[in-house]
């Protein structure tokens, strides 16, 4: 980067914090840099610290044996935790977490990874998670929405107008890539001091430009104040001590004596970029950093896999750099070729303790060509081309377009642009974009890293992957996986069932169900296979570390959770909803402690549907348990919830229009069970309030045709009674005319045997219709549909003969009959019209 923000004051300030002669080394980082973490690896080499401190919450320093085990494999990150029980955040107890992920390249993971070669002591020095909150004001830092779960954040190196400028009038489409020229591409060509005082110059300008009262409010003084404590703590103790933090806060660590102030603290050095008035964002405040009084089991941290996509910048993530497979592939290359260093300005630097590619522009030119093969390859398998001739095209105008933008070498913005100029085939939309789509899932990645096997972890952790590994299930990279079961052929699969029933009743999103019997629907019960697509991600473990404390293993922690929400205020339908998902996960259906809780839940209830919905749950669930091999005391639950329903029933009589289709279903299904089941007393009384609803003054006619039905259908009315009864609905006039569609409904509904029965229900309906005035048929019509919607195709081919009939028509002629249209009905019914009116008839 040309040295345009070249000043006195940050030559002094490079003089007095990156010299190997000094006693502390502060090195300016920005998370995820490449760059960064080859310097950083090289000052190591060469300042041999017997300490380094590293910028993150101090609560994690016992995970750093763990961190820098061989074993161990990035991508992984830190989890912590904080229950906010004592209210220090609010009057709400709210739970918190965040994520501290490293990358093989991330300068923090370098930094330890380095120290442990060299048997220097390694710290974190940062406040404690929790402490980090409680000094963050509401909507700020680890508070604000859209950074809650990332512990780093680059905003004060992306976001302010100093920056907005800077990258405006460099050319660059975005901040990313302008950190990417000027640093990541330009800064493997320099000396690490150098690059160290591009990073400073930057970083100085960004804090110079930032409102102290933004520092305050995100808790950032206080903890440069807790950091620079831990690093006074450090001096007392280590000979040579290295600081490895974000660029940002190394003023603030450092101070501004010595490289903006006289010693007094008060006059101003002099200096050519600030002039007279020095930034208050540069002037240290004194924070005093307190502790609190927090319970250990309010606190939690914890080391975890993580994933390439969850670090990705474009997928959210508050820090680092997108695209960082690419990145780590230029690490690698960094660390796996010859032994001859770096160029640097023209000078081969000294090899380190990793191989050094021997040419920054062949590192990101091969990088480059490796992307454009791979994803060149993939879309040919899919769309036939790219050809080879394309590949080589868009590898030159990779080349052409660094030369264009001013970079001495493409990076990954310019082999973006290649591909969507060379692979995309005609305009870019969404039938064309699967170079790109390819190209992005590329440069994301889908690696998921691993832990040393002595990693602590909660014990309900370990035994996921202990499931996972008895049940064969890939929990190594992210990409999606397809598992078909067979839950009755087989037990296994039946239990992997009931697994993956588990991991999404603890809402990790593991798995998700595409295919199968959806009992909570009461839909495809007669399916006998399921289909599961299963995929790991970093969400899968911390939801598994947020519910460690409910038990130590999957099951249990589910039966935990099902008492839990048992115990909290609901109605006997989300009751038996939860019974559903107990009886999916295939545990606690023989708790006698949770039926007990159902029990108390259905006892309190007096909402008639949702104890129709309840007894409809349980019937289903009695008649599968069988089929799926459970053993439970439902039963007596079944007949409790009937006992309410018969006693509720008598009261049901004046039902909103809404609740008519719910009120039908439950008489039907009440009318099946006690016919099927042996609960002859119940059925007797079920009779017997029916025959005394039919009665009501207020009955709705929908439910009065369903009663009808129902007596019929249990021999204590005849068919002529049945169509006494529904003449009196066909005969009536006016208004009372339009519930006879109602009626016939709730009677076809339940009994539409009748209509074959009754040869007389048939010329009924007829003579009603054509009574019927046009007004009053469009009116009935939707109703009377319905009506018949309930017969079988069969039925409804029979019924067609019956009209055929008594019309004087063949069958097959009634089949050949149009459907009149709307448009063709109210066209007649206008015509119609007209010819009375000119006939002088009344219309």
């Amino acid at each position: 980067m040309e040295r345009i923000l070249r000043g006195e004051e940050i030559s002094r300030l490079i003089g007095q914090i990156c010299s190997y002669e000094k006693q502390i080394f502060y090195f300016p980082v920005r998370h995820h840099s490449v760059a960064c973490a080859f310097h950083l690896t090289k000052v190591i080499q060469t300042f041999r610290p017997d300490c380094i401190l590293v910028e993150g919450p101090e609560n994690a320093n016992e995970m750093i044996k763990d961190i820098t085990d061989e074993q161990t494999q990035a991508p992984f990150c830190i989890y912590y935790s904080y229950r906010d029980k004592k209210g220090y955040l609010g009057e709400i107890c709210e739970d918190y977490r965040c994520y501290y992920p490293f990358l093989d390249y991330s300068p923090e993971l370098v930094a330890m990874r380095e120290g442990k070669k060299l048997g220097a002591d390694l710290f974190f020095m940062d406040l404690p998670y929790e402490e980090i909150l409680i000094a963050q004001q509401e909507g700020s830092g680890l508070r604000r929405q859209e950074d809650k779960i990332s512990y780093n954040n680059d905003h004060y190196l992306s976001e302010n107008k100093f920056i907005e400028g800077v990258v405006s009038r460099s050319g660059a489409k975005s901040f990313d890539e302008f950190w990417e020229q000027h640093f990541e591409i330009e800064g493997l060509q320099k000396d690490s001091i150098s690059f160290l005082q591009d990073v400073l110059y930057y970083c100085v300008l960004s804090r110079a430009n930032t409102r102290k009262e933004t520092m305050l409010e995100d808790g950032c003084l206080v903890r440069e104040a807790y950091m620079r404590q831990k690093i006074g703590d450090a001096c007392k103790k280590y000979r040579k001590v290295l600081v490895v933090a974000g660029g940002f806060h190394i003023p603030g660590l450092f101070g501004p004596n010595e490289w903006l102030l006289s010693g007094d603290g008060r006059e101003h050095l002099g200096g050519d970029l600030f002039g007279e008035k020095i930034p208050e964002g540069l002037l240290v405040s004194e924070a005093s950093p307190k502790t609190h009084a927090i319970d250990k089991l309010d606190k939690g941290v914890y080391l975890m896999a993580y994933s390439m996509a969850a670090t990705d910048r474009l997928n959210g993530y508050c820090s680092g750099m997108p695209h960082p497979m690419f990145y780590q592939r230029i690490w690698e290359r960094i660390n796996t070729s010859g032994n001859e260093g770096l160029k640097a300005d023209g000078e081969v630097m000294p090899a380190i303790s990793h191989p050094k590619a021997p040419d920054a522009g062949e590192l990101y030119g091969q990088t480059c060509l490796q992307f454009l093969v791979e994803v060149g390859r993939k879309v040919r398998k899919k769309e036939g081309y790219p050809s080879a001739y394309d590949e080589i095209c868009a590898m030159a105008m990779c080349d052409n377009l660094a030369s264009l933008r001013g970079k001495p070498f493409p990076g990954v913005y310019e082999l973006c642009d290649s591909v969507l100029s060379n692979y995309v085939k005609g305009e870019y939309q969404i039938s064309t974009d699967k170079p790109m789509r390819i190209l992005q899932e590329e440069l994301t990645g889908d690696r998921i890293g691993r832990l040393t096997e002595n990693a602590t972890l909660p014990p309900l952790c370990k035994d996921f992957e202990k499931l996972c590994q008895s049940y064969r299930l890939d929990i190594h990279n992210n990409i999606k996986k397809e598992m078909t079961l067979s839950l009755f052929a087989k037990r296994r699969h039946r239990e992997i069932s009931a697994f993956f029933y588990r991991m999404d009743f603890l809402g990790s999103g593991f798995a998700q169900r595409k295919k199968g019997p959806n009992l909570r629907k009461r839909k495809d019960r007669n399916l006998i296979r399921e289909i599961w697509e299963y995929r790991f991600s970093p969400a899968v473990m911390s939801s598994l570390i947020e519910n460690s404390m409910y038990g130590g293993n999957i099951e249990e922690v589910c039966r935990t959770l099902v008492e839990k929400r048992f115990s909290e205020e609901m109605n006997a339908a989300e009751a038996s909803a939860l019974l559903i998902q107990m009886f999916e996960m295939g545990c606690g259906m023989d708790d006698p402690a949770i039926i007990g809780m159902v029990f108390k839940i259905i006892q309190e209830c007096e909402d008639f549907f949702s104890l129709t919905t309840t007894f409809s749950n349980l019937i289903m669930l009695i008649e599968m348990q069988d089929l799926y091999g459970y053993q439970s005391d439902l039963i007596s639950v079944r007949n409790l919830v009937a006992q309410k329903l018969l006693t509720l029933l008598g009261h049901m009589t004046g039902i909103r229009k809404e609740d008519v289709d719910d009120m039908l279903d439950c008489l039907k299904e009440l009318y099946r069970v006690f016919q099927e089941m042996d609960l002859q007393e119940e059925r007797r009384f079920f009779i017997s309030t029916l025959e005394k609803m039919s009665v009501a003054s207020d009955l709705n006619p929908s439910l009065a045709g369903a009663l009808c039905g129902l007596l019929y259908a249990s021999g204590e009315r005849t068919v002529e009674e049945v169509g006494e009864c529904t003449q009196g609905y066909l005969c009536a006039t006016g208004e009372k005319a339009l519930n006879a569609a109602e009626f016939v409904r709730g009677l076809f509904f339940v009994a539409r045997d009748i209509l074959f029965v009754q040869e007389s229900m048939l010329e009924m309906l007829d003579t009603f219709l054509l009574n019927t005035s046009s007004d009053a048929f469009v009116k009935l019509l939707p109703s009377m549909r319905l009506a018949f919607s309930f017969f079988t195709p069969i039925e409804t081919d029979r019924i067609a003969g019956m009209v055929a009939k008594r019309f004087g028509l063949q069958k097959q002629e009634f089949r050949e009959l149009n459907e009149v249209t709307p448009e063709e009905f109210e066209y007649g019914t206008e015509l119609e019209k007209q010819i009375l009116k000119s006939l002088g008839e009344n219309v």
